[in-house]
């Protein structure tokens, strides 16, 4: 059905999760996404991927022989991380430990982005 669908939209660049930290939803993602040709962005599944200092990777094989790719960012988009993690109202307290426990965390870690890339997808992040 997803394979279908892509077929039909023919997007120019898919983001999907590379399901660290073993969330069953984002495991199903990576599974559905078995034969889509599609320039992909995957994305380091945060606060999973903080967890812990060896966080599950049930898809490091698949994900480990992909080109890596960091993105700088720029102070707007770091405030538009905190504000779409605070969002998350059902999860904040969970997830992070609340508004300030996510605000100091989020401040002390290198704000980028990392995420391993198929197909041409490196080419549309900025240099």
């Amino acid at each position: 059905m997803l394979a279908a669908l892509l077929a039909e939209l023919r997007p120019v660049l898919l983001l999907a999760p590379q399901a660290i930290g073993g969330h069953v939803d984002h495991r199903a993602l990576v599974e559905a996404m078995d034969g889509i040709d599609a320039p992909t962005l995957w994305w380091r599944d945060y606060p999973y991927v903080d967890r812990e200092a060896r966080p599950a990777e049930p898809f490091a094989g698949r994900f480990g022989t992909l080109a890596d790719a960091e993105v700088a960012l720029e102070p707007a988009d770091a405030a538009a991380k905190l504000e779409a993690s605070a969002a998350y109202a059902s999860q904040l307290g969970f997830q992070f430990g609340g508004l300030e426990a996510l605000r100091a965390k989020l401040a002390a870690t290198q704000p980028t982005e990392r995420f391993r890339v198929t197909g041409n997808a490196g080419a549309m992040l900025p240099a």
